[in-house]
């Protein structure tokens, strides 16, 4: 019989995941907040995945007036582009949506979000991740509360280092040696797959530290192509030139496949990577561990997020107080996150992220590694970034240029130079001053 929160975690790491490919001044006091009434009312919310339901219900046995429908209105880039025409359109838009923290300021930027400052919503920050809270303030406003955030990590298989004499890579450096011992011992096997997926290609670029964006009103400045960039982009073309790591697309079969037929025994990904991999090889409980990333300079904890996502309230809702206060409970309540937690989400609701529940937690599958204190070392080395106020087109960017590196119709250095090029004529384009 399937497991209904096994499948719950599996397609909320879906949801972060594909959240992740795609991140007004400040509002009223909260005594001056719209307010919640008895009368009976719906709320909908526009959401992918699956697990959630069990929160509305929880909800609703609480608020019995209160009514909370999720919609899949399609995944990631598809879902905001129906929000995006839902409030073009003047209705149809959700009460609230599913939304990355690095998109989210594209919404704030065309005034279809509100301010949540306007109930209050300083009073949760102190329990909150400081860098998943700073991510939702943008210009003066607080405009999102997180679900759950995805450090980057080091995914391996213990059993297969073992066998072949490899230590856990901690450098880029150790790493790349590591990737020709294995691929020539085993030429079947690679001891990694290259980060393709957009979140995970971003992910290596801005554990440099680099700026990709500095945005000042109507003013941009553009950094896609540094000298940091070029040093990554040369770094993983000479492992695909040299055949030292697969090619494998994300969130396939393909991908399922690999995992479970040994293709690759390693990869950089988010947290929330956790129940994909026993979702795809669960044969290989006990085999797996995580790390820490790879670092450029020995000794360093250098990190990205992969991941941060939450919900943020259409401008068209007409009831913005009751579904605030839904929020509210859904990502800062004990017994909401508590759910999030177990439906695969990581949280960053401290109160829960820190307790002995979470913290002590050994994970049969990964050898009974404790891995949230692994995940919370990951996350202090997230070093928070402006997103820039076209995330959306810069990360199609990404896939496009990416895509081509991969298919040899170009190489890694040239394609991010590429990138560079085109953002910059698309943000002068859209009336930007690029600096």
């Amino acid at each position: 019989m399937k497991n209904p929160r096994r499948l719950a975690a599996i397609s909320a790491a879906i949801a972060l995941a594909a959240v992740a490919m795609t991140g007004c001044a400040g509002g009223t006091s909260a005594s001056t907040a719209p307010t919640s009434s008895n009368d009976p009312v719906k709320l909908t919310l526009w959401s992918w995945g699956a697990g959630l339901e069990e929160q509305a219900a929880l909800y609703h046995k609480e608020h019995p007036n209160v009514t909370v429908e999720f919609v899949n209105a399609g995944v990631g880039p598809a879902q905001f582009e129906k929000v995006r025409n839902a409030l073009k359109a003047g209705s149809g838009a959700p009460d609230a949506f599913f939304v990355g923290a690095s998109i989210l300021p594209s919404f704030v930027v065309t005034d279809s979000v509100v301010d949540l400052n306007e109930f209050g919503a300083q009073d949760l920050k102190d329990d909150q991740v400081a860098s998943a809270w700073e991510a939702g303030e943008v210009d003066g406003g607080h405009y999102y509360y997180p679900v759950g955030w995805g450090p980057y990590m080091y995914f391996y298989r213990a059993d297969v280092f073992e066998k072949y004499g490899i230590e856990v890579p901690t450098t880029w450096d150790e790493f790349a040696i590591a990737a020709e011992k294995l691929h020539t011992a085993d030429p079947t096997m690679y001891l990694a797959n290259f980060p393709s997926l957009d979140v995970n290609w971003a992910g290596v670029l801005l554990q440099t530290g680099q700026e990709p964006f500095t945005t000042d009103g109507t003013n941009v400045t553009i950094d896609w192509n540094n000298a940091d960039t070029q040093k990554v982009a040369s770094y993983w073309q000479d492992l695909l030139d040299r055949d030292l790591v697969a090619r494998v697309p994300d969130f396939t079969p393909e991908w399922n496949q690999a995992v479970a037929g040994n293709k690759f025994v390693s990869f950089t990904g988010g947290t929330w990577y956790t129940p994909l991999i026993q979702g795809a090889a669960p044969d290989q409980s006990g085999q797996w561990r995580a790390a820490l990333l790879p670092q450029w300079e020995a000794g360093d904890n250098a990190s990205a997020e992969a991941g941060l996502a939450g919900f943020a309230i259409t401008k068209q809702s007409k009831h913005p107080a009751e579904t605030e206060a839904f929020l509210r409970w859904l990502t800062s309540s004990e017994e909401s996150v508590k759910l999030l937690y177990a439906q695969g989400n990581f949280p960053t609701y401290k109160p829960v992220l820190m307790s002995d529940e979470v913290q002590n937690q050994e994970w049969e599958f990964f050898g009974n590694q404790k891995l949230a204190p692994l995940f919370l070392e990951s996350g202090e080395g997230i070093k928070a970034v402006d997103p820039g106020p076209f995330a959306d087109v810069a990360q199609a960017k990404q896939i496009e240029a990416v895509g081509l590196a991969l298919q040899n119709q170009t190489t890694l250095p040239k394609a991010m130079a590429q990138m560079q090029e085109d953002l910059v004529a698309y943000a002068k384009d859209q009336g930007y001053t690029v600096k």
